[in-house]
């Protein structure tokens, strides 16, 4: 009779007892982390689309001055035309721009939180799909092991981009809200006293920094110095009997250099000997 419950159970609650995940699962995962992507990208992006329009303007203005100065002066023209290429080259860099303008910035949050919206519907719908099923109360125990959520997989491929795209969100509304203190966020590598450090990913980045930390503290105490960055980089002083031994290797070593070698001193012996017979 148990076995033709359990029978029954994992016939009705086929896809329950097959295990793995459903396609409903798999896209919704996907559709979290192409979302997550897609804010991260649209964060540290040049949103600007009259950029183009006046790039173009701005250099057939620039390309018209510099045939005016080629005629006056060719000199002025190299170096025109050298400050107009590095003016192109830094528009051309559309990620990680260090001093974003108050335009891009307002692009990002919006173009941020136009996806960010459903990324928090498809997240809502994840989370509920981990919750147990309802299934009929004699088929509970039978199905007990596929019941249990994995988290092993929700925490990495749902939870973690969730929490990513958020910061993310926040970096761009944090911001635009730096605009009136003429401040902004960049990167600590990046910072240049105008503006605020923001570490990317950084859900991922504090817990490990912490445990850096902890485990440096760990390896210090174990070695028993206190202060062993000092102690790498300090001054190495030798005592006395090496102090002398080294002097002697070196008054030895400029004795040494001094000496011609035996078969120099025999060759010039016996040319000498040669000179004093000619003559």
């Amino acid at each position: 009779m148990q076995s033709q419950n359990s029978f029954d159970c994992k016939f009705d609650y086929f896809d329950i007892s097959a295990g793995g995940p459903t396609p409903k699962i798999v896209a919704l995962t996907v559709t979290i982390i192409v979302l997550t992507l897609s804010i991260e990208a649209a964060v540290h992006s040049d949103v600007n689309p009259t950029s183009k329009k006046k790039g173009k303007t701005r250099s057939s203005q620039d390309e018209l001055a510099r045939s005016e100065s080629t005629a006056s002066d060719a000199s002025l023209s190299n170096e025109e035309s050298t400050v107009t290429n590095a003016t192109a080259k830094g528009k051309n860099l559309r990620w990680c721009n260090s001093n974003p303008s108050p335009t891009i910035r307002a692009n990002r949050l919006i173009l941020a939180t136009t996806l960010i919206l459903p990324l928090c519907v498809a997240f809502g719908f994840r989370i509920a799909a981990a919750a147990p099923p309802d299934v009929r109360y004699e088929c509970r125990e039978v199905l007990k092991s596929s019941l249990q959520p994995v988290w092993g997989a929700i925490i990495p491929l749902n939870i973690i981009p969730f929490i990513i795209a958020s910061v993310a969100w926040i970096r761009a509304f944090v911001d635009c809200l730096l605009i009136r203190r003429g401040k902004t966020l960049q990167y600590p590598n990046n910072i240049k006293g105008s503006g605020i450090g923001w570490p990317p990913f950084a859900p991922i980045l504090v817990p490990l920094m912490g445990i850096w930390g902890l485990v440096k503290k760990g390896a210090v105490w174990m070695m028993g110095s206190s202060n062993l960055a000092e102690s790498a980089t300090g001054d190495i002083e030798l005592g006395g009997e090496e102090r002398v031994g080294l002097v002697d290797d070196f008054d030895e070593a400029v004795a040494d250099e001094g000496e011609e070698p035996p078969a120099y001193e025999a060759h010039l012996r016996k040319y000498e000997t040669g000179s004093e017979a000619s003559m």
